[in-house]
């Protein structure tokens, strides 16, 4: 894959609009994101993509060399947010309009809505290396084999580098009083950190883009807007084959519907604070014709949404019966990990530590996985130790075998992380799919654990990990 560096010479040198096509499908996410979470509008985060888009055109000869451009994409949307935030807040004054504030968060254990508005800013005083390491990590959703390629350095040291920028990170928002553990921090960021962009937001910024950086922009205009066709297209056939798509095809569209039912019922949150007809003051000026057909607008849009939820709740609801194990309160995954991929990547996320783990016994480290491993108090160490051995034997078992499981059949398995389920305390179950060669499936759920240094596997009191089997749903 082209890096970024030389996306950016060719689109200097040649004024390449697919090599500018191609920088903005890998950033589009990022930025939008960032501007989301910042401006808490989606309009307003749209301008502010274009506009960073825009300067990154206008700008990309000036770029230095060795500069992380994902570190320049996020510096540019938080400097362009607050411009925005500060126009949008004369203009509010000008019109004499009050806005309503979201409510602060009660519930003194740190969630995603806490961190949400003060993320940037924190990401802002980290150093350029820290930061680049967590955009990278959970901004470009790469492994950490890709976070060391970017920084050139080793998995093992990007492993390193992201966990250090990670306990920087929470420290700054400890000072804005929130108060998280590294682990649920980094789950946070792994599970919220690039939202869903708008699909009508690449077409306005191909047109706004294009038009700063060069006359002619025709193909990349198309070609962006093949991409939103596409999409949708995908998205409806999801919705279409409900009944027979397959579980984790099914776990994806389920994903999906339910972050859509959030952003709706968000936007369903703020209409009645912009319905509500503002109280004339003797001597002020009435707000703009406009204003008042968007209000009228945003009144009648209030039913449509309240359906659209009702609808994507139902959605949801079918297609989590489908889970084996389901749980009310569960978080859908729908990630597919085939055990011949599996790769250390750390314990940041429930999911990721059982993907280490996948590794370790495939490769027979059991120093590794019992570092992936916490004990019950009173576990019967010496069958812990009996498990790591027989978890090492499992990985270097003679090929010639006839009778049982070979290592080839080993690494032919698939693994489905279907469900996250909350267990007692903060503990929290995996719902997993394990598919075999032959085509056959068993599902279980295993427990894990958040620690200081990530998430672990727990071991129970016969000195085994805590897991259970569960009957494939009828």
């Amino acid at each position: 894959m082209t890096d970024d560096r030389q996306l950016l010479a060719r689109y200097v040198a040649e004024v390449s609009e697919e090599a500018f096509a191609e920088l903005t499908r890998r950033y589009m996410g990022l930025v939008y994101s960032a501007a989301l979470r910042q401006v808490r509008n989606e309009q307003l985060a749209q301008d502010v993509t274009q506009v960073v888009f825009a300067n990154l055109a206008r700008k990309a000869a000036s770029i230095p060399e060795g500069t992380v451009l994902a570190g320049w994409l996020h510096r540019d949307t938080r400097y362009t947010a607050l411009d925005f935030l500060r126009a949008e807040a004369r203009r509010l004054r000008r019109e004499q309009q009050s806005v309503e504030m979201n409510a602060t968060n009660s519930d003194p254990q740190a969630g995603w809505e806490e961190i949400r508005p003060l993320l940037d800013e924190a990401l802002t005083k980290l150093s350029p290396a820290d930061r680049d390491a967590l955009l990278l990590r959970y901004f470009e959703q790469r492994d950490f084999a890709g976070v060391g390629a970017a920084l050139g350095a080793s998995a093992e040291a990007a492993r390193k580098r992201v966990d250090r920028a990670l306990e920087r990170l929470r420290e700054h928002l400890v000072k804005r009083g929130i108060t998280t553990t590294a682990a649920a921090l980094g789950g946070a960021l792994a599970a919220h950190a690039v939202e869903s962009v708008p699909a009508g937001l690449v077409v306005s910024l191909a047109a706004g883009a294009a038009s700063a950086a060069a006359p002619v922009a025709g193909s990349w205009l198309s070609n962006l807007m093949l991409m939103t066709k596409t999409k949708i297209a995908i998205s409806a056939a999801l919705l279409v084959g409900l009944v027979s798509t397959p579980l984790i095809i099914q776990q994806q569209a389920l994903a999906a519907a339910r972050a859509e039912q959030t952003e709706l019922q968000a936007r369903l949150r703020d209409l009645p604070a912009q319905t509500a007809q503002p109280t004339r003051q003797p001597g002020t000026i009435d707000i703009a014709a406009r204003d008042r057909a968007d209000l009228e607008r945003l009144r009648v849009e209030a039913a449509a949404l309240r359906d659209k939820i009702a609808q994507f709740s139902a959605q949801a609801q079918q297609l989590a019966s489908a889970i084996p194990g389901h749980k009310p309160g569960g978080t859908p995954l729908g990630e597919i990990l085939r055990a011949r991929d599996a790769r250390d990547v750390g314990q940041a996320t429930p999911a990721a530590t059982m993907q280490t783990a996948v590794w370790c016994i495939l490769q027979g480290d059991t120093n590794r996985l019992a570092h992936l491993m916490v004990m019950e108090s009173g576990a019967d160490v010496d069958e812990f130790h009996s498990f790591l051995e027989q978890m090492a034997e499992k990985a270097h078992i003679d090929q010639s075998t006839t009778n049982g499981t070979k290592a080839e059949d080993i690494e032919d398995l698939e693994f489905h992380f279907l469900e996250q389920q909350p267990g007692q305390n903060n503990d929290r179950w995996i719902i997993m799919q394990i598919i075999k060669k032959d085509g056959t499936a068993e599902s279980k759920r295993d427990l894990l654990r958040p620690t200081d240094t990530g998430w672990k596997w727990v071991v129970g009191t016969d000195g085994d990990p805590v897991d259970e089997d569960i009957a494939d749903q009828p």
